[in-house]
């Protein structure tokens, strides 16, 4: 008897599993990377993440035509996810700065993009890092009940709906389950009244923990400009600047130049240096480091240590102003000295821009971003010519001697001339050197009349006199 009444229990637990709601392909969310999963150290960028329910109607098995006539036409009901909740965990070295995000009912074919913003550690390491996505859902198990009026009416309104694990009435649509916190084992029971209608549905939770692999990268040659050092900006001369530069980077910038850009009103020139310790190896002797040059065509990769290939001369070039400052190594820091002409009046800070062209660790011709700094230039001076004593005769050569004043100490100063018919300049320009301000100086210029000069310089042909300190 005992046995007997075993075989029956067993018989019984088979019919009831064998006559539950099923289906195949059930809610599934799936998750990837939409755009790049390439990361820097210290970045904070934000990460899209594709979320996809991979459901899809391949077959369901329904316990009875009461079950099938209820879910005929609302099929989606059972391939939707409902309270679809995310988060996604970072780790020691990826911080993730964006809570938990909340899809209220996640349809097949519908795939939905939320953004997670990260934040990269300065400490981490070039290599791939797994974040985990934490995912939670609720799906359709099975129509507990389903009971339908004969009533007829023109419309059928929402009256209420009753939880009946949860304490209380709740209003909600037919198709969106109330959300609220659940408690127990995970299964909720939602009972639907309709006019015509009323139905109880049973959820059950799903979790699920979805690898996102990214890959952060070593940075590559970034330039920071620790500090410039000026010398005889002003407005209307010549001055020099050195830089100091400090690769951030992760990557060594072989065989390096620096280049520096200038705003319109400006003209760069690297400084030469002369002296033979300076020269990188290999250098052919009498070109000058951090001047522009150009390579043969055809001249090897290395022959040149300075100009590695004939790219880099076509980039240095465009610049007009490159200073060599060899291998370049993470953390360390160079100086780079460039020659400026100020062709503008007005004092004041103006923008310039530094990067390195360089070779990468695979031969390549690379360049940086650009890292912007200023330069402060003082007003160009003001310059008053004292007396004029001129030797120049009609169809002669001679000397013109000018007196002139300043109102700014400048260094390196030269003074240009210039001249038209009946008169030509012989020696335009006439070196100084120092200027002080308030002090007279004097400037010498061997000029030529010809014959159409018919009276003395002094009668009143007009020169032109301009001061580059």
């Amino acid at each position: 008897m005992r046995w007997f009444v075993m075989v029956i229990a067993a018989l019984l637990l088979i019919t009831a599993t064998a006559q539950a709601l099923d289906y195949e392909k059930k809610p599934e969310i799936v998750a990837y990377i939409y755009g790049s999963s390439f990361f820097e150290r210290g970045d904070e960028k934000n990460l899209v993440l594709v979320i996809f329910n991979d459901a899809w109607n391949e077959e369901i098995k329904y316990d009875d035509q009461k079950e099938a006539g209820f879910f005929n036409g609302r099929e989606e009901m059972l391939f939707t996810a409902y309270d679809v909740q995310i988060s996604l965990e970072g780790n020691e070295y990826v911080k993730v700065k964006t809570p938990e995000q909340r899809i209220p009912a996640l349809q097949p074919m519908y795939p939905v993009n939320l953004n997670f913003l990260i934040s990269i550690s300065d400490s981490a390491k070039a290599g791939e890092y797994e974040l985990s996505l934490e995912v939670t859902y609720y799906r359709i198990n099975d129509l507990e009940s389903f009971d339908s009026f004969s009533t007829v009416l023109p419309s059928q309104d929402i009256i209420a709906i009753k939880n009946e694990s949860i304490t209380g009435v709740v209003h909600y649509p037919m198709y969106n389950p109330d959300y609220y916190n659940l408690t127990g084992n995970g299964t909720r029971y939602y009972t639907y009244k309709l006019l015509n209608q009323k139905y109880e549905l049973e959820y059950v939770m799903e979790s699920q923990t979805i690898p996102i692999k990214i890959y952060i990268e070593e940075k590559p040659v970034r330039l920071e400009v620790l500090k410039v050092e000026g010398e005889n900006l002003v407005g209307g001369a010549k001055g020099r600047i050195t830089v100091m530069v400090k690769n951030l980077g992760d990557k060594t910038a072989r065989n390096a130049y620096l280049v520096l850009d200038t705003p319109s009103g400006f003209e760069a020139q690297g400084l030469s240096v002369s002296t033979a310790s300076a020269m990188p190896s290999g250098m052919p002797a009498g070109m000058p480091t951090g001047m522009t040059t150009s390579i043969p065509a055809g001249m090897p990769t290395g022959m040149y240590p300075a100009m590695p290939s004939a790219g880099m001369a076509t980039t240095v070039s465009s610049a007009k102003a490159a200073y060599y400052v060899g291998d370049l190594k993470p953390g360390d820091a160079a100086n780079a000295t460039f020659y400026l002409k100020i062709n503008v009046k007005d004092g004041g800070t103006y923008p310039l821009q530094i990067k390195a062209v360089y070779l990468d660790e695979f031969g390549k011709l690379t360049e940086s971003d650009s890292t912007t700094f200023g330069v402060e230039v003082r007003d160009a001076p003001e310059i008053t010519v004292k007396s004029t004593e001129s030797r120049v005769y009609v169809n002669a050569k001679g000397e013109v001697e000018v007196t002139l004043l300043s109102d700014t100490d400048l260094k390196d100063a030269s003074v240009r001339i210039s001249a038209s018919s009946p008169l030509s300049v012989l020696s335009s320009e006439y070196y100084v050197g120092e200027i002080k301000a308030g002090e007279e100086f004097k400037a010498v210029f061997k000029l030529k009349a010809s014959s159409e000069a018919n009276r003395h310089l002094s009668g009143g042909h007009n020169l032109g006199l301009q001061i580059n300190g």
